[in-house]
């Protein structure tokens, strides 16, 4: 599946974005295990189970993305 093709609709800028790897510990914690998996093929039942491990390198890739103005392909 492509990377969606996004259209500028503002000039505005994101200048601060405030995430921690705790927050996004929280929210991998917080993934139902009963759902399907996503057309990404990464199981739920594994984020959920290593989210503590994977919460700093998520923020990592989130952040290049941000600071690229690039992101992953599926």
């Amino acid at each position: 599946m492509p990377a969606p093709q996004l259209v500028q609709e503002t000039d505005r800028t994101v200048t601060i974005v405030l995430v921690t790897a705790e927050q996004v510990k929280q929210l991998l914690d917080a993934l139902d295990v009963s759902k399907a998996i996503d057309p990404d093929d990464i199981s739920t039942r594994l984020l959920k189970h290593c989210a503590s491990e994977l919460s700093a390198s998520l923020i990592t890739v989130f952040f290049s993305c941000l600071s690229e103005n690039k992101w992953p392909s599926v």
